[in-house]
């Protein structure tokens, strides 16, 4: 029989050897399933694989090879006629837009954008609506952005869009817009409102 003090010693070493062997077995496995090592075999097996061109698109653009990214997310959205292969193209579509838009290829992205807003997919339309909104200010389409917004003003009142459609209004010197915004707006502080006001008071003097 064993010591009850060598008993404790001998099980305290079974724990922290199981311990270790879990950490060292989750580093391995964490190693093994990243999606560039689970897809390419699969691509390269089924070049018609959509959803793995969508995952190695994915897993491209987080590494920032924007080319790559963007020709898997090209891939995955050909269809082969006679070929069943299924794809989410609205994640697909959002996900390219963001890498045509990083190359300055907006024209591009704002058609893969206003795609998935026009198929009005619960899951995406709010996320489309932003990435457009983001679009026109990073290419300085101001009146194309008002419009946009100015016919979904449900959504406009979410503050991150609020501020983009006030934004892109006083890029505009519709002043009296921007006032009416303000008016009916339930989200800015009065400080940011009185912020406003200023810029409002500044522009119309210029």
């Amino acid at each position: 029989r064993f010591s009850p003090k060598i008993a404790r010693l001998a099980l305290i070493m079974m724990v922290v050897l199981v311990v270790v062997m879990g950490r060292n077995t989750f580093a391995a496995g964490s190693r093994l399933v990243s999606d560039y090592e689970l897809f390419v075999p699969e691509v390269s097996r089924d070049p018609l694989f959509r959803e793995g061109h969508f995952y190695l698109g994915s897993w491209y653009a987080k590494e920032g090879n924007d080319h790559l990214a963007e020709t898997h997310f090209s891939q995955a959205l050909r269809k082969e006629e006679h070929v069943i292969s299924f794809v989410d193209e609205g994640a697909v579509r959002i996900n390219l837009a963001g890498v045509v838009t990083k190359r300055k290829r907006y024209t591009e992205a704002e058609q893969l954008l206003t795609e998935v807003y026009n198929a009005h997919d619960p899951v995406y339309v709010v996320i489309s609506l932003h990435n457009l909104a983001y679009l026109y200010d990073t290419s300085e389409n101001y009146e194309a952005s008002v419009a946009l917004l100015s016919a979904d003003q449900e959504t406009v009142r979410q503050r991150p869009l609020l501020t983009v459609y006030i934004k892109h209004l006083l890029l505009l010197k519709r002043f009296d817009d921007v006032e009416q915004v303000l008016g009916d707006q339930r989200v800015l502080s009065a400080q940011e409102v009185m912020s406003i006001q200023s810029l409002i008071d500044a522009g119309r003097k210029t």
